[in-house]
């Protein structure tokens, strides 16, 4: 009989370390969902983001070039307003 009763408590402990493991392996599970959550939100966030930086580079890129218009402009006409002067 005693080794009865030894195997049930063998078999006790089987099924709380199953249980445990299964716990264990539930909370993992929803951590490793919450952080694909966390994870999708941020590249979320990086494409909005590099679509602004993007825009901006372009905006700048645009500017730049009217304004180099603009100065080359200016030095034309400095140009003949010198040479009006002479």
């Amino acid at each position: 009989m005693e080794i009865f009763v030894d195997l049930e408590q063998k078999v006790d402990s089987l099924i709380e370390l199953v249980n445990t493991l299964k716990a264990s392996n539930n909370q993992s599970q929803e951590e490793t969902r919450q952080k694909d959550e966390k994870i999708r939100e941020l590249e979320g966030k990086i494409e909005t983001l590099t679509t602004a930086v993007d825009s901006m580079k372009s905006d700048l890129e645009e500017r730049q070039k009217k304004q180099d218009t603009v100065t080359e402009k200016i030095k034309s006409l400095i140009g003949k307003l010198e040479s009006v002067e002479r």
